[in-house]
């Protein structure tokens, strides 16, 4: 038994349980996936067919009250721009801390 370089499967879960100093919202730039030759695998718009489902809970910060049509949507994680300043390549979305660590 040969144990792999790289983790192999068909979903990948993240979860994130604090912020950087934000009390009320959390996100990310980008988000790199490397196959078992470590060739990237981060462009979803090239990949989709590795990628087809791309989500956060919460999704955005769409689902909050008078907020509609933000661009920073979790698909953004895997559009290939990850050192960004430009909202159209990030994701954001509510953060409350109500997690009860053991």
């Amino acid at each position: 038994y040969e144990t792999l370089s790289y983790p192999t499967g068909f979903v990948f879960k993240l979860n994130l349980f604090s912020t950087h100093g934000d009390f009320h919202y959390i996100g990310l730039n980008g988000i790199e996936f490397f196959d078992q030759n470590g060739r990237c695998l981060t462009d979803y718009s090239q990949n989709a067919d590795n990628f087809p489902f791309v989500f956060g809970e919460p999704n955005s910060i769409n689902m909050l009250d008078g907020i509609k049509g933000d661009v920073r949507t979790p698909d953004k994680l895997l559009d290939g721009v990850n050192c960004t300043t430009d909202d159209n390549h990030m994701w954001l979305a509510p953060f409350t801390n109500t997690i009860t660590y053991a």
